[in-house]
């Protein structure tokens, strides 16, 4: 038999089939995919579910081992963190606290109001009481009037109950500021001259000054009034006819012997002792300073006596 007849090497004809060895060795026909073609849609879904919890449990051991690899905590870590939590919570209450109340501010009382303008400004304070004030003359002639306009100022601030310069009790009630004050008011209603004199280094209180003014004014007030009742005397003992000038005269008499607050009582006084007359040898003066000082120690003086 020649070569060309042998029927192992005749060729086949082309077909639409493969071999046998052919699909087995198919990469897209592997034993799996093989295995797989044939089992049926639930067999399919359970194996997929065993796969994933396969993987979940591969990842789980994974995680557990990165974890049992991480230090342990020590108890320096353990107060660290408390420390900060009690910091977060300090300051979450340091946030809820409500703000403080605002400052309540003293509402002055117009008591207050008057003393704190006074202690600003006296001068002020007495002018505008005494838009016309008078200053304390070293001869004493206008005592009276500078101790009303005295008492009007100072009862305007303090509202005493009695006239304030009347009463002692009325200088015991001045704090440090009130006494600094009335005094500053004695020494600005005086002249320069008076000024000199009550307003010493050794005047320590208002009520020192005021005394001290009252004596060095009080010898010249007194010989003031006797002056204006000389002047009513002679105008008793006047018998010639009335002139333009009379009745001025006495009003004049009058209205000086009211701004003096000149009493029933004082005015027979200051006639009694105008009307004593000086022996030869002895001064005229002080012989009045004798005579009054006499009828001031008198509480009560009876003249029929």
């Amino acid at each position: 038999m020649n070569r060309e007849e042998d029927p192992s090497k005749k060729d086949l004809p082309d077909s639409d089939y493969k071999s046998v060895k052919e699909d087995l060795i198919s990469p897209e026909d592997s034993d799996n995919s093989s295995i797989e073609r044939f089992l049926p849609e639930v067999a399919k879904k359970k194996k997929k579910s065993q796969d994933i919890d396969m993987s979940n449990n591969n990842q789980q051991e994974g995680s557990q081992a990165n974890n049992n690899n991480l230090p342990h905590p020590l108890p320096e870590d353990f107060y660290r963190v408390q420390a900060m939590v009690l910091q977060l919570q300090a300051e979450k209450e340091a946030r809820n606290i409500s703000p403080p109340p605002p400052p309540h501010h003293h509402q002055q009382s117009r008591a207050e109001v008057r003393f704190q303008k006074f202690t600003e400004d006296v001068r002020k304070t007495h002018g505008n009481q005494n838009p016309d004030f008078v200053s304390l003359d070293q001869s004493g002639a206008n005592f009276q009037i500078w101790e009303d306009e005295v008492n009007c100022t100072l009862d305007y601030v303090f509202s005493p109950t009695d006239p304030f310069l009347g009463d002692n009790a009325n200088f015991a009630k001045l704090d440090t500021d009130g006494a600094k004050s009335v005094m500053n008011l004695f020494r600005v209603t005086v002249t320069q001259q008076l000024r000199t004199t009550v307003a010493g280094p050794s005047v320590k209180t208002p009520l020192d000054m005021f005394n001290l003014i009252k004596s060095n004014c009080k010898h010249w007030n007194h010989q003031h009034k006797l002056r204006i009742v000389d002047r009513l005397m002679s105008l008793l003992k006047n018998n010639t006819p009335s002139t333009d000038s009379t009745l001025p005269d006495w009003t004049n008499i009058v209205t000086e012997l009211e701004q003096l607050k000149v009493s029933a009582f004082e005015l027979y006084r200051l006639l009694l002792q105008s009307g004593f007359v000086a022996p030869t040898s002895v001064d005229k003066n002080n012989f009045g300073f004798t005579i009054d000082a006499k009828l001031e120690a008198k509480d009560d003086p009876v003249f029929s006596k």
